[in-house]
């Protein structure tokens, strides 16, 4: 498994490394947004899993019904 190693502000800076020096190749820029397309929809498909469980799941209200 390979590592996924994250540069923030002060490891570029320790690095004498600005972030106009850090290229992404147009490959693994669409391999880096085809993940965020992924994630972005199952992160939709598990909202509306929840909010329709949610619904599901809640007391059945009938308003037709007088309470005696």
């Amino acid at each position: 498994m390979s590592e996924n190693i994250v540069y923030d502000d002060s490891m570029l800076k320790s690095m004498n490394l600005n972030s106009d020096d850090i290229t992404i190749s147009t490959k693994n820029l669409t391999i880096i947004i085809n993940l965020c397309n992924d994630i972005a929809k199952k992160i939709k498909e598990q909202v509306l899993d929840t909010i329709e469980h949610s619904i599901d799941s809640a007391s059945p209200v009938n308003f037709n019904n007088e309470t005696r």
